[in-house]
């Protein structure tokens, strides 16, 4: 596979568990993204809610929250392998903060990744901070990109 039999629109869906410090979460998200010549942009849409002793409570609120997807695909460096994403979260929500993520993930049969989080960051003044988030998730190409345009 290239980078180039990559290119599309993906629906995703993930799921794991965030440790932001002072709680842990359970995380679930959507969301659609476009991959062109090894550019990621996109947005999903993500719910957390804290864990009490590893368990939810009914108490415990849901917490949504919508992020801007920008970022990178990279191709392993012999195929097949295991490929790369590299994407920054700006968050389009008041109160929740941006991140980075660094991400592997194999194209599978019929248009499909498999996604696993390999690192995750957020800014603080003294620098990057990694945060302890573990997720794991499937995209499906659902649409391909029209070809170039010729040149006149």
């Amino acid at each position: 596979m290239i980078e180039s039999e990559l290119n599309g629109v993906y629906a995703l869906r993930f799921g794991g568990y965030d440790d932001a410090g002072k709680a842990s979460y359970f995380l679930l998200g959507v969301g659609v993204f476009t991959l062109q010549d090894g550019k990621l942009t996109g947005e999903h849409h993500s719910s957390i809610m804290p864990l009490a002793n590893g368990v939810s409570t009914a108490a415990q609120a849901i917490v949504p929250a919508v992020y801007a997807l920008g970022g990178t695909c990279t191709a392993p460096a012999e195929l097949p392998g295991v490929w790369s994403f590299s994407i920054d979260f700006r968050s389009e929500t008041p109160g929740q903060q941006g991140m980075h993520g660094d991400f592997a993930f194999v194209p599978a049969a019929g248009g499909v990744l498999w996604i696993v989080s390999q690192t995750s960051t957020v800014a603080s003044p003294s620098g990057p901070v990694n945060v302890g988030e573990m997720a794991m998730g499937e995209a499906v190409k659902v649409a391909d990109l029209p070809p170039p345009a010729s040149p006149a």
